[in-house]
């Protein structure tokens, strides 16, 4: 049903070997919420990194984001969780490398 949406997981997609980019654009206007992390191994087990820094494309994924029009009210949480006993600098990292994508990808209202 068109009611049906998605959210999308980065990490869980690098994990299983699939292109978390060619999700949104697969999945298209179901996207209504977004779970960013990347991860230095395609495999089972999380080797979760700084974004951008493993094998998520940050700024292709902010591209798909624009290109299928994601809903203003939808939502996106940043995961991190390598770190557990000091991520503030690390989701510092995250959080520039993220705003620096969306600089580079342009506003996604016009």
């Amino acid at each position: 049903h068109a009611l049906i949406g998605a959210c999308v997981d980065t990490g869980h997609f690098i994990r299983s070997k699939e292109d978390p980019v060619q999700a949104v654009h697969d999945l298209g206007k179901r996207v209504f919420a977004l779970h960013i992390k990347d991860e230095a191994k395609q495999e089972k087990r999380s080797h979760n990194v700084v974004i951008g820094t493993g094998h998520l494309d940050v700024v292709g994924l902010f591209k798909a984001l624009k290109k299928i029009d994601f809903p203003a009210d939808g939502s996106i949480s940043l995961e991190y969780e390598a770190n557990p006993q000091n991520p503030i600098d690390d989701m510092r990292q995250c959080l520039t490398v993220a705003t620096e994508a969306i600089g580079k990808v342009g506003s996604f209202r016009s």
